[in-house]
């Protein structure tokens, strides 16, 4: 079995919605943050190949749906 990380895409958003609860200055020590308090982050996907199959595992980025 083979594992690959695949970088879908490049992004930035806001250190503190990203970090929740935690203090800047704690999560600041891991993530640098520009002087708009940005933080950038890639979006990865795995894949697995083993023996013939690839398989890959799309973790998603999110999306709050409207529940009604």
């Amino acid at each position: 079995m083979e594992l690959f990380t695949y970088v879908i895409e490049y992004f930035k958003s806001d250190g503190g919605a990203m970090m929740g609860v935690v203090p800047k200055v704690i999560w600041s020590d891991y993530f640098e943050s520009d002087e708009n308090n940005m933080v950038s982050f890639a979006l990865r996907s795995l894949v697995i190949k083993t023996g013939d199959r690839i398989i890959l595992v799309d973790n998603g980025i999110g999306r709050k749906q409207n529940v009604k």
